[in-house]
C-alpha cells in the first residue's frame, strides 16, 4: 500500500480542519470547444435563479454559524458564517446535524489531498475547484498549505453578495494562496470560465461539488465536466443527492471516467463520494495528439513516451 508523507507540519493536537487563527494553456480554444460539446445544458437544481441560490447559501451559512457557537464540541468552526447568513441566522437554534457531518467529512478529504504527497504522483495538488456555493468559506477557515489556487464557481449574483460580506469581515485566503471567483450561470460555461480564470487541465486538481448548485438534476453534467477538465489522477469529492442510491452514484461517477467510493457521514446524516480521475483531461489528450503528430512529422519512432 502506498504511503503518504505530510507536506506541511501541524502543531501537536491541532485539528487540520480548524484554523490556528479565526481570520485567516496550450490549445485552450480547441479544448473549450471539445468540452462544451460534451457538457449537457443546465437542468434541475443548477437552474435555480440567483435569488434562490443566494437564499439557500444563506441558510447553509446559518447552519454553520449556529454550530460554531457550540464551541469545542462543534463539528465545524466557521467564524465567517454569521456575516453571510443574514439577520435571521439565529432562527432555529436547536441543533440540526443534517449536512454538518457531510461538511466536516468533505473538509477533511479535500484538505488531506493538498497536505499529502503520494509517491505514485509526480506533482502536488495545487488547484482546488469549489463548485456550487459562492458562500463557501473553506478558502478562509481551513489551514491550507501555501501555493493553493482556489476556483470558486457559482452564479454571479451569489458571488456579489458573498464577496461584499466577506470583505466587510476582512476575510482573506491564507498567505501564499489565491482565490479566484469564477462567475458562471450554468455548466455549459464551466470550461470557458475556468480556463479564463487560469485553470490548467494538465495539472492535478481537487474538485468539491456541493449544494446549492450541485443537486440531483445538475450533478451528472457537472461530473461530466469535471471528468473532461480534471487531469489524470485528480480528485473529485461531493455529496450524494438524497434521492440517489450509492450504486447509482458510483454508476454516474463511472460514466464520467471517475473511479470512486461512497461513505456515510457521521451519524448517518448524508453520504459523500470521493473519486479519482482515470482518464486524460481534454487538454492532456490534445497535448498527447500534438506530441504524436510532431513525432510523425519529424519521421521519428514513437513508443508512447508522453511526458
Amino acid at each position: 500500500m502506498a504511503t503518504c508523507r505530510a507536506r506541511s507540519s501541524l502543531r501537536p493536537g491541532q485539528d487540520p480542519c480548524r484554523p490556528h487563527h479565526p481570520y485567516r494553456g496550450t490549445g485552450a480554444s480547441a479544448v473549450q470547444r471539445h468540452v462544451a460539446a460534451r457538457i449537457p445544458a443546465a437542468k434541475g437544481d443548477w437552474a435555480l435563479s440567483d435569488e434562490e441560490d443566494t437564499v439557500l447559501s444563506r441558510a447553509l451559512a446559518g447552519l454553520r454559524a449556529r454550530e460554531t457557537l457550540r464551541g469545542p464540541s462543534a463539528l465545524i468552526c466557521d467564524p465567517y458564517a454569521r456575516c453571510l447568513a443574514g439577520k435571521d441566522w439565529e432562527i432555529g437554534t436547536q441543533r440540526d446535524d443534517t449536512g454538518l457531518g457531510v461538511v466536516q467529512m468533505l473538509d477533511q478529504y479535500i484538505l488531506h489531498a493538498t497536505l499529502t504527497e503520494h509517491p505514485d504522483k509526480q506533482e502536488d495538488i495545487v488547484q482546488v475547484v469549489l463548485l456550487g456555493d459562492a458562500m463557501d468559506t473553506r478558502p478562509f477557515r481551513l489551514d491550507w498549505p501555501s501555493g493553493i489556487v482556489f476556483y470558486l464557481v457559482a452564479p454571479t449574483e451569489a458571488h456579489s453578495v458573498a464577496a461584499s460580506a466577506l470583505a466587510a469581515a476582512a476575510a482573506q485566503a491564507p498567505r501564499g494562496c489565491l482565490l479566484r471567483r469564477v462567475r458562471t450561470d450554468g455548466p455549459l460555461a464551466l470550461d470557458a470560465a475556468l480556463v479564463a480564470a487560469g485553470f490548467r487541465g494538465d495539472r492535478l486538481s481537487a474538485w468539491l461539488l456541493q449544494r446549492p448548485g450541485c443537486g440531483a438534476g445538475s450533478l451528472p453534467g457537472l461530473l461530466e465536466g469535471a471528468g473532461e477538465l480534471a487531469a489524470h489522477g485528480s480528485l473529485v469529492l461531493g455529496e450524494v443527492p438524497p434521492d440517489w442510491s450509492a450504486r447509482h452514484a458510483l454508476d454516474q461517477l463511472a460514466v464520467a471516467g471517475l473511479l470512486g467510493a461512497t461513505r456515510a457521514a457521521p451519524g448517518g446524516a448524508g453520504v459523500v463520494f470521493h473519486a479519482t480521475q482515470q482518464r486524460l483531461s481534454a487538454q492532456q489528450a490534445q497535448l498527447f495528439r500534438d506530441h504524436v503528430g510532431a513525432a510523425e512529422a519529424a519521421d521519428e519512432d514513437f513508443f508512447g513516451n508522453f511526458s
